[in-house]
């Protein structure tokens, strides 16, 4: 029988792929605080993966006499099989957890440590040996392990019968002309489904599944036209968003524009812009977004976008000069 601890912090990814690498386990202990619960970031583990068994301890993060006090009083069973793993929380709570665990009469504890920015899990005790990182969360399990849920998405393989039509689309406008079928649209002279679609869903359907294909996703790992809310909101707020997907255990975010009329300009994506900008403030996300236009961006306003990207946390902007050749495309997207 092993039981696993976990100390929860906002960051609760590693939490996510430790456990999906490393377990299952029997039990599960999870040393949390009065505000990580507020929060609920132990739900939103045991959410992402389903988990069952769970007891939660909480203690005080940045005392570590009043940690190491209110583990001795949980009077925790020294005959068990502890897995620890300290990626999270304070360096208080970190360092009362493995005092605690690791002395008498604790003898048969195994301590693990996931270093940012590196795919391994060390084991630090008994003896260190590392392994590296196979695991992989899909965006479901991603959202949920931070809260965030989805009232509204659509999936590239069911609408297979309109790629053929987004690409036809793309094939005309790449050219340097707007299709008649969008003019119409434009015009109101059509089934307001076919509206909806020819308006800009054709745009964000092309580029979803340019990029699942690209990077071989599955159903799971790509959706698109999403809205997504946090779990803990009341006043059922949600933002949209054009293609969201997990790659390589990182959650990226696009931004798809299409202008029929007008040329491309700053005030025309201002709002896309400071959304994209809000990812990490409204979601607590560790998020990469990023913009791709099917219009001429020009020269002068792409050089001012791009110096305001780092200011933004916006990791790229491609216009239809990059996307129209394949090759840059890819380029484009594999550096992000």
């Amino acid at each position: 029988m092993t039981t696993l601890i976990s100390i929860i912090s906002r960051q609760t990814l590693p939490n996510v792929l430790f456990i999906k690498q490393m377990g299952p386990f029997d039990s599960h202990i999870f040393i949390t605080s009065a505000q990580m619960e507020r929060e609920g970031r132990s739900d939103d583990i045991i959410a992402s993966l389903r988990l069952y068994n769970v007891t939660r301890v909480e203690i005080e993060p940045e005392d570590l006499h009043q940690c190491l006090s209110q583990l001795h009083s949980e009077d925790f069973d020294p005959e068990k099989h502890y897995v620890l793993h300290v990626t999270g929380g304070t360096k208080m709570t970190s360092f009362a957890c493995l005092t605690h665990f690791t002395s008498a009469p604790f003898n048969n504890t195994e301590v693990y440590y996931m270093p940012m920015r590196k795919s391994v899990i060390q084991r630090i005790l008994p003896e260190k040996k590392d392994f590296p990182l196979k695991a992989k969360v899909n965006l479901y399990e991603y959202l949920a392990a931070y809260g965030v849920y989805i009232e509204q998405e659509q999936k590239v393989e069911d609408h297979s019968n309109r790629i053929h039509q987004a690409v036809q689309l793309w094939d005309q406008v790449k050219q340097g002309s707007v299709p008649r079928e969008i003019l119409a649209a434009l015009n109101n002279r059509c089934h307001w489904n076919d509206r909806r679609f020819l308006m800009g869903e054709w745009f964000e359907l092309w580029v979803a599944s340019y990029i699942q294909r690209h990077f071989k996703l599955d159903r799971l790992e790509l959706s698109y036209n999403m809205r997504l809310t946090r779990s803990e909101l009341d006043n059922n707020e949600n933002t949209e968003y054009d293609v969201v997907y997990v790659k390589d255990n990182k959650l990226y975010i696009v931004e798809c524009k299409f202008f029929i009329k007008g040329n491309f300009n700053k005030s025309k994506i201002k709002s896309d812009w400071y959304k994209l900008a809000g990812l990490k403030l409204f979601f607590g996300l560790s998020v990469n977004p990023y913009f791709i236009t099917a219009n001429k961006i020009p020269n002068k306003l792409m050089s001012g976008l791009k110096q305001n990207m780092p200011l933004f946390n916006i990791r790229g902007i491609a216009d239809i000069d990059v996307l129209k050749r394949e090759e840059a495309f890819h380029n484009f997207l594999n550096k992000l």
